[in-house]
């Protein structure tokens, strides 16, 4: 017998957050499960970024993005410090180096995706082994 997302996530919602890239997906979701949290489609960060958006997300509470979208900066300190002035968490991905790794966290971000959990793990002074 297979279970339900309902079963399934009963006691685990701030556990989780779904993110797509493809926006239909992600409405569905919405719909479906409006008690666990979703990131931002590519149109409501664009909203975001240029400035659409004044008032706290309620369809979505993290951005999941690249650093840079068809050389569109998309982590620049401004855009991590509005994002966070609206309740927003930022999370980039998919970051591999030390030195962005540092300028990101100095940026203030909430989050970050690396392959290279080693030189994170050097970064935050946690063993990798």
């Amino acid at each position: 017998m297979s279970r339900g997302l309902p079963e399934l996530m009963a006691g685990r919602q701030s556990l989780v957050n779904v993110g797509s890239f493809h926006s239909s997906a992600l409405a569905h979701f919405r719909k479906q499960a409006p008690e666990i949290t979703t990131a931002a489609t590519q149109r409501e960060v664009a909203k975001l970024y240029f400035g659409g958006m004044l008032k706290p997300a309620t369809h979505y509470q993290y951005l999941q993005i690249p650093t840079s979208y068809f050389g569109l900066p998309l982590a620049p300190e401004w855009f991590i410090k509005k994002a966070s002035q609206l309740n927003i968490q930022t999370v980039y991905w998919t970051i591999n180096d030390i030195a962005n790794m540092q300028l990101l966290m100095a940026r203030g971000v909430d989050g970050l995706v690396t392959d290279r959990v080693d030189l994170a793990c050097q970064l935050t002074g946690r063993s990798s082994s």
